[in-house]
């Protein structure tokens, strides 16, 4: 198989990338963009250099992170996680 962004080519990348691609090409303020399941394994990427397999694992770790934050302080569900930087 061929690595594509770090991740391996699937039927799935084959879907989803030019879904991504479409996305970034009609919103100039995104950089990049992931698709990865819940557990941080990356389903597809477009312009990340290489950096999937990590952004996907980073991002389960603050979903289950959010998870946990919303089950100690409230009760409810996480609807939403937002991470911001001064440049994006």
């Amino acid at each position: 198989m061929l690595s594509v962004l770090g991740t391996k080519t699937t039927p799935a990348n084959n879907t989803i990338n030019p879904v991504l691609e479409e996305l970034l090409n009609r919103n100039n303020d995104i950089q990049s963009a992931l698709v990865a399941t819940a557990d941080g394994i990356s389903i597809g990427g477009v312009r990340l250099s290489n950096t999937s397999n990590r952004l996907a694992a980073m991002a389960s770790a603050s979903l289950g992170l959010g998870k946990q934050l919303i089950a100690t302080v409230c009760e409810g569900n996480l609807n939403e996680i937002n991470v911001t930087g001064d440049k994006g």
